[in-house]
């Protein structure tokens, strides 16, 4: 755990300004304190710049109160020595000295007064820093400064550059060379600034202020923390987002909660995120949190509907950032619906409570691990899960029961799983559409299962939509009897389908409310029987069972293959769109359609009674082809079990009707998914299977034009060659047979329209 610094905050810190600060006391920054950053080129550093900057001149310009924070320090007789602060207080320094100079005044003595105080202001961190502000606050070199910058039109870095006094060496000075930055930084902002010596010096109206403690009179125990950066390091991004929410927050939490909450965050949370996996980049992982928890307000909050696919102007970075500033992503630009409220703190204050507690649920500490990654930007379904954890804790109020956690995650991540599964989180609306919903339902919390099975309360936002229905038929059944839960919650862990067995539903006839609330014992028993045997095909991740035989099994109930593009697939093993998961989707007429063959299929297993795989051979050798059906190749597929092998990865197949005379089946090969990449023909590969089986050696010949008419295979066999292929005519017959003749010409030599033919012809040439 890094050096934490502990001093007591017993008292409220009194409200100051610079100038009051500066004329009562001097202030040193001491040798333990780091160098001066917010003028260092990062993007972090300049965002963070920039945000204070305009904040400053905002609050000038309306004269409304900006509380820059505590300034924590220890007073030793006319000294101030700021212990936290210094970036802040070398900044205002910097204002006043910028202000000064832009003072349209004709008396220096008026001047030399002003300087003489701002002399109180110096660095005791380098021998070099220490001259420099020395220097500037010189009354003859500051008036030198000055009218070389107003009858110059070079910036005010430029001005102090070319000085005589300035040595050349002081631009290796971070603080030096942060200090130029500042103070062109300053110019711009300011330029069109009037009066801003007079609003920063009147120190009742001015409207820059901050908390000031000084440490020797509250005592040396109790709840402050102050963190003790290595000298010269940059500051982090959370050290960056902890100040802004520091300052951003004093108007939403009382004075203790303030207290308590940054408190806890410098201390035993952070230690929470030191103990998590490794300590490296512990305070990157609750930076990350922290951007997460505000990102899913903001989310909650906004305008979008989940239909949206927009991004909107001032959070478009808000999507893709791990550990930016969100300075500018407190407000959602909605009227009354900023993130900072709260709820907002009150997520983070129960999730961090519980999960830093001693027999935090191991569940909820890992969904904070993943959604809190330093190293990496989070996945959405992870972002999603944290508000899942967070609602949770939020609802029961931080203390934990199992049964009712243990409900709402299994609810919540089934809804997560198939959303993200099915780009669900992939646009603005979408992802925010679910956040609102799991926000939407944490008055469940406690009694999920009776809100979800009432029709009257609204459960929206999730798309596709469909897991929802889902969950509500669950949550009917569930009710109903211990029976039904102990079936469904079999059902949700069969890992292949993450939670989602609609379709065993639909097959045990019970598709809408109505059916889930008069369900009988009878539909019971069957969704037991086909949970039985579906649990006996797939295990954790694919089939348990052999894959060709069952696609040629339950081709024989009718065509089952899933359309994508151009191309038709008898189902792929991890396919978004075609593997199985996507097969027992129920969301359209044509998935229910090829869904209900499944069903065929396993009511034909069940009822022979045996071995799953000894009767899905049984139901291929008892099956009579039906002449009626549209999908012809399909006959080939379920006679030849070797076609499969053929047919490429991804079970893939296309038809066309470039034959005048029939159709033509290509079978991409390996992974290709296009027209022009390597084909393979139906017939022609059937052709090579069983001159195979009859000793022949045949060899593929790939075609880089993909699916056209040509050669297919070359095969030989005891000294005898020929080629096979398409008809490069087809308004003749569909295969044909090539053999080559002295000048290496193609004569075709025998034609036919199916496979057998052909093998017969070429075996008998050898005979």
């Amino acid at each position: 755990m890094p050096i934490i610094w502990t001093v007591t905050m017993m008292n409220k810190g009194s409200s100051k300004t610079f100038w009051g600060i500066i004329k009562q006391y001097n202030i040193v920054i001491p040798p333990i304190q780091r160098d001066y950053v917010q003028g260092r080129p990062s993007r972090e550093v300049a965002e963070v710049r920039d945000v204070l900057l305009s904040d400053i001149k905002k609050a000038v310009d309306s004269s409304n109160i900006l509380n820059l924070n505590f300034v924590y320090g220890k007073t030793v007789d006319t000294l101030f020595l700021p212990l936290d602060g210094q970036q802040r207080l070398t900044t205002l320094f910097l204002l006043h000295w910028f202000a000064l100079l832009c003072k349209d005044e004709k008396s220096e003595e008026s001047i030399n007064d002003a300087i003489d105080v701002l002399r109180g202001f110096s660095y005791q961190a380098r021998s070099t820093s220490r001259d420099f502000f020395e220097r500037i606050t010189t009354a003859s070199m500051f008036l030198d400064i000055r009218a070389a910058w107003k009858n110059s039109e070079g910036r005010i870095s430029d001005c102090i550059g070319d000085a005589s006094w300035f040595h050349p060496n002081w631009r290796y000075d971070p603080t030096i060379r942060s200090a130029l930055v500042v103070l062109d930084r300053m110019e711009v902002v300011f330029f069109e600034c009037d009066d801003l010596w007079e609003k920063l010096t009147n120190d009742d109206d001015c409207p820059i202020r901050f908390e000031w403690l000084d440490v020797e009179h509250i005592g040396n125990e109790d709840d402050l923390y102050i963190k003790m950066n290595a000298r010269g390091k940059i500051l982090s991004p959370y050290e960056n987002f902890k100040a802004e929410l520091e300052g951003a927050s004093l108007g939403v939490l009382d004075y203790r909660e303030h207290v308590e909450f940054f408190s806890s965050l410098d201390q035993r949370w952070l230690d929470f995120f030191w103990r998590l996996g490794t300590p490296k980049n512990y305070d990157g992982k609750m930076c990350s949190f922290l951007v997460w928890t505000f990102w899913n307000r903001w989310s909650s909050l906004n305008a979008y509907g989940n239909k949206d696919t927009g991004y909107a102007d001032g959070v478009r970075n808000l999507q893709s950032r791990t550990l930016n500033l969100v300075a500018k992503d407190f407000d959602t630009g909605l009227k009354n619906a900023s993130t900072l409220t709260q709820k907002t703190f009150d997520y983070i204050k129960y999730t961090l409570d519980y999960a830093s507690s001693e027999n935090a649920n191991p569940e909820i500490v890992d969904i904070i691990s993943r959604a809190s990654q330093a190293q990496r930007n989070p996945d959405y379904s992870e972002r999603i899960m944290l508000q899942v954890v967070q609602s949770y804790l939020y609802q029961v109020k931080g203390h934990f029961d199992e049964e009712s956690w243990s409900e709402w995650y299994r609810v919540a991540n089934n809804l997560v799983r198939f959303a993200g599964r099915y780009q669900g989180f992939n646009t603005l609306g979408r992802y925010s559409g679910a956040v609102k919903c799991i926000v939407g339902m944490e008055c469940f919390i406690g009694d999920l299962l009776a809100k979800l099975a009432d029709e009257d309360n609204v459960v929206s936002g999730f798309i596709p939509d469909e897991q929802i229905l889902e969950e509500r038929l669950k949550a009917v059944l569930i009710n109903k009897s211990e029976k039904w839960r102990d079936a469904i919650i079999s059902g949700e862990k069969i890992e292949y389908f993450e939670g989602k067995i609609g379709f065993l539903l639909n097959y045990s006839g019970i598709n809408t409310m109505e059916d889930a609330r008069n369900a009988t014992d009878e539909n019971l028993e069957r969704f037991v029987s086909y949970l039985n045997l579906i649990s006996s095909i797939f295990g954790p991740s694919d089939l348990i069972v052999d894959g060709d035989l069952l696609r040629r099994a339950l081709l024989t109930k009718g065509n089952y293959s899933m359309p994508k593009k151009k191309l038709s697939y008898y189902i792929v093993q991890n396919d978004r769109d075609v593997d199985w998961r996507a097969y027992f989707r129920m969301f359209d007429s044509s998935h229910r359609k090829a869904n209900s063959y499944f069903k065929l299929l396993l009511d034909d297993i069940e009822k022979r009674g045996c071995d799953i795989e000894e009767a899905m051979n049984g139901i291929i050798a008892d099956y009579v082809w039906d002449g009626c059906r549209d999908d012809a190749w399909a006959k080939y597929f379920i006679d030849e079990p070797l076609l499969f092998r053929e047919i490429g990865a991804n079970f893939q197949f296309r038809t066309s009707r470039l034959y005048s005379k029939g159709w033509v089946c290509w079978m991409p090969v390996g992974t290709n998914t296009v027209a022009s990449g390597f084909n393979k023909e139906l017939f022609t590969a059937l052709t090579a299977i069983e001159l195979r089986r009859l000793g022949w050696h045949t060899e593929w010949k790939p075609r880089l034009k993909g699916m056209q008419a040509g050669i297919q295979y070359d095969v030989s066999f005891d000294g005898k060659e020929y080629s096979i292929g398409i008809s490069d005519d087809f308004s003749d017959k569909l295969l044909c047979v090539y053999e080559r003749n002295s000048q290496g010409d193609y004569i075709k030599v025998f034609d036919s329209n199916d496979y057998e033919p052909v093998v017969q012809f070429i075996n008998n040439a050898v005979a």
